[in-house]
């Protein structure tokens, strides 16, 4: 299973996607069945309890591999449990499945990260947080796994890397990165747990913030080399 995630100002933009797909279904949720209208009324008069939360919508898109299938009874209590595993058990959510991709069945999901509590949901590492989500996932209901999408989105190294690696047999440091830092983000929940086990592998860890203190970026460090995470892909 994948999950592919977005972040929005715009409840009406998101439910209007999700609804006006041709052969739309809504299958699930815990707000009444209605148009793109009344629900982002619903939602906005929620995320007003937060008027700071520049991006309250979230939207997820769940697939699953070809050849396997659901039904809209699992479908729902799979999109239960990823909810509450990505910490959204007291938001307000729609699930919709869509038809127009003949080659995999998916589900979209559109949820406040304003719970009915006021609280917001974070959405700090979430990317990898829904990879080890979506893992447990497949081992409960018995799903094909898919390959985590870290595991393709690293940038390959270039000629020269590759050459230097055949002369000396020895990995170059932005393989050993890719690697190390891979297997330690393997059930991260938070940005100290990932620096204290990169420490262990011997990679210092550089975060730069912008404004209001918000997480721009990483660096890596490893044998006296200093990598961006951009060097070595978007997942880094």
């Amino acid at each position: 299973m994948l999950a592919k995630q977005f972040k929005g100002r715009n409840f009406h933009g998101a439910l209007a996607y999700v609804l006006g797909k041709e052969g739309a279904t809504t299958i699930g949720g815990n707000l009444p069945k209605s148009d793109a209208p009344t629900l982002n009324h619903e939602f906005t008069q929620v995320s007003q309890k937060r008027p700071n939360l520049k991006r309250s919508v979230y939207h997820c898109a769940l697939s699953l591999p070809p050849e396997e299938a659901l039904s809209d009874v699992i479908w729902r209590s799979v999109a239960r449990d990823y909810l509450d595993a990505m910490g959204f058990e007291k938001s307000q959510f729609i699930l919709v499945r869509h038809t127009d991709t003949e080659s995999h069945q998916h589900v979209h999901i559109v949820a406040n990260r304003v719970g009915m509590d006021g609280k917001t949901v974070s959405d700090s590492f979430d990317h990898y947080r829904a990879q080890t989500v979506v893992r447990a996932i497949e081992e409960s209901y018995h799903l094909r796994p898919v390959l985590p999408s870290w595991k393709s989105s690293r940038k390959a190294l270039s000629l020269r890397q590759l050459k230097q690696e055949a002369e000396t047999g020895i990995p170059s440091v932005q393989r050993l990165l890719q690697d190390r830092i891979t297997e330690a983000l393997q059930g991260i929940l938070s940005l100290p747990d990932l620096v204290t086990r990169l420490k262990q592998r011997n990679i210092q860890t550089y975060a730069f913030y912008g404004l209001q203190n918000q997480l721009k970026g990483l660096a890596y460090e490893m044998n006296g080399v200093v990598m961006s995470g951009t060097s070595l892909g978007y997942s880094y």
